[in-house]
């Protein structure tokens, strides 16, 4: 939360709650082609969701698909190639990795960093 401006750190955990909550629930209920230990259900769930999230808060940005698109898929690959070591856990490395990709994605794009929600 420290890392990260408000809005930017309020979607990567939406991303994490939301979108770690529906790969689970759609790998675990419909999930039949594996990867590795996931399903592409539910990877595909999470990827929608975290898109959804993104577009409610960042719609109306100028190349705000493309962003939401870029940390979207950050979170999602990190969540399915995510180490499983004990030091590792998926709850600190997704909202890192959405925060991260939204914050360089924004700033590469020549945006400045939303501040408020």
């Amino acid at each position: 939360m420290l890392l990260f401006t408000p809005t930017i750190a309020t979607v990567s955990m939406l991303n994490l709650v939301l979108g770690d909550m529906s790969a689970a629930l759609v790998g675990i209920s419909w999930g039949r082609h594996s990867i590795g230990n996931k399903s592409l259900e539910g990877t595909a769930a999470m990827m929608v969701v975290c898109t959804a999230i993104g577009l409610v808060f960042f719609h109306a940005e100028a190349s705000g698909a493309l962003i939401i698109l870029l940390a979207s898929a950050a979170a999602t690959l990190t969540e399915l190639l995510g180490p499983e070591a004990w030091w590792s856990d998926d709850n600190v490395t997704i909202p890192l990795a959405s925060g991260v990709a939204y914050t360089c994605a924004f700033q590469l794009l020549g945006q400045g960093v939303p501040k408020d929600i």
